[in-house]
């Protein structure tokens, strides 16, 4: 574990909203960037103590966002963007959180987006991000085979216009979010270290949590 690296585990409460924070937490770093950062779960309370920017490509989760920040009296910034063409310069931010959200975009994104995220960390950053290493294989022992088909079938036919015209006309909200890319831990550090980030620490938890670091040059 590098120098000057402390683990720590914080509950925060926003509204009706916990969450358990797990960071690996540096005092001198204080420009955050959450992406995507929904309705501003985790962006919230980290934004009362360092300078936090978001980051989502929902209008309507952006909105919800911005709501909170405004009740919660914080000057904490959003921007509307693709997780894989994130709007900002090279060395911009301290820490990149990805929590909640990296199993919803299909893997040959993840490479990009791994790049993006290197440009954008400063020397020696912080990159943060959790995943599912359930596979597929459990879901059909476990008796959910047929529900995973079934949201990968509509996962792949809201890609096309008719048929996502058709669901709303039915009045249906999206099933996109209902299928989720599934990797092993092996797979997922060999990709983050093609994009120069170094993972440091794996959390022992169904849903494992990823502290990374930009790599020195």
């Amino acid at each position: 574990m590098p120098s000057g690296f402390t683990l720590r585990k914080g509950k925060h409460l926003t509204g009706h909203t916990q969450f358990t924070q797990h960071s690996f937490y540096l005092a001198d770093r204080k420009r955050v960037l959450d992406v995507p950062c929904g309705y501003g779960r985790h962006l919230i309370p980290i934004s009362k103590n360092r300078d936090a920017v978001g980051v989502d490509l929902s209008q309507s989760l952006l909105k919800r966002c911005k709501r909170n920040i405004i009740e919660n009296k914080l000057g904490t910034g959003l921007v509307r963007a693709d997780i894989r063409y994130l709007p900002f310069r090279n060395d911009t931010f301290d820490v990149v959180l990805c929590l909640n959200s990296l199993y919803y975009v299909e893997p040959k994104h993840w490479s990009n987006i791994f790049t993006e995220v290197n440009n954008i960390l400063s020397k020696d950053g912080e990159f943060e991000l959790n995943m599912q290493m359930r596979s597929n294989v459990w879901a059909a022992h476990n008796g959910f085979g047929s529900f995973v088909m079934l949201a990968r079938i509509v996962y792949e036919l809201e890609k096309r216009a008719w048929f996502k015209r058709l669901w709303g006309l039915l009045g249906f909200r999206t099933f996109h979010g209902l299928y989720t890319f599934h990797t092993t831990q092996h797979s997922l550090v060999r990709r983050l270290e093609a994009a120069k980030i170094r993972c440091v620490k794996i959390t022992e938890e169904k849903r494992p949590l990823f502290v990374c670091m930009k790599q020195s040059m």
